[in-house]
């Protein structure tokens, strides 16, 4: 089993506006937006750990994660908040 680290991204800004009409997003300080999100992406994908030592970035207009899967072949995700901004095999990626 291969183990890979998958980065998701978001920008916060886009993402208040995709959801202006509905109460999906709640309306929170960027900083605590980003706790409900990375709450979401972890409710997502329960089984898998958070990388540790780069859990999230935030800029105040993006926030991102990095998660570990197992995988024999390069994971095919998808997420409800977050774009999928690069699949690596875990062995390439430097985890600080």
């Amino acid at each position: 089993m291969g183990k890979w680290v998958v980065t998701f991204v978001v920008n916060v800004d886009e993402l208040r506006e995709e959801h202006v009409d509905d109460d999906k997003i709640p309306d929170l300080p960027y900083a605590h937006l980003c706790d409900w999100l990375e709450k979401q992406l972890k409710e997502e994908f329960p089984r898998y750990a958070t990388a540790r030592g780069v859990d999230d970035a935030r800029d105040e207009k993006t926030f991102s994660m990095r998660i570990i899967m197992e995988s024999p072949n390069r994971p095919e995700i998808r997420s409800q908040y977050f774009k999928v901004s690069q699949i690596s095999p875990y062995e390439q990626v430097n985890l600080g």
